[in-house]
């Protein structure tokens, strides 16, 4: 088993399965979300006062306080302070769009924002 800073919750392993297509194995989970921390846009860093940012933080306004979220490859995911992740969502168009946007704005590669993960 690769050696992971965070866990996965049953409910997220089941979204991933669900909405990502994923396996239920621990080891193709584990290198998504791997790949989601490497290279995914987290909202902390981002400025506050971009879109992207307001958009991301939707996700996570009505959840335990602490949670942030990682937007890769037209997903957002969801993490807890402690680095459990939580949920994974199916980003709508619009944070989609902003996203592209911000990363032509920011000349960043890798962002991710139109490939599929099978």
């Amino acid at each position: 088993m690769p050696n992971v800073d965070y866990d996965i919750s049953f409910h997220c392993s089941d979204r991933l399965q669900e909405r990502v297509g994923l396996s239920k194995s621990q080891k193709s989970q584990e290198a998504f979300l791997k790949k989601v921390k490497e290279r995914g846009i987290s909202i902390k860093d981002i400025p506050k006062s971009e879109k992207l940012y307001k958009l991301l933080n939707n996700y996570c306004k009505d959840r335990q306080e602490g949670t942030y979220a990682i937007y890769f490859s037209n997903y957002v995911v969801i993490f807890t302070e402690s680095n459990i992740a939580v949920t994974v969502l199916n980003a709508n168009d619009n944070l989609i769009k902003c996203v592209k946007n911000y990363c032509k704005r920011r000349h960043i590669d890798g962002c991710y924002t139109s490939k599929k993960i099978s």
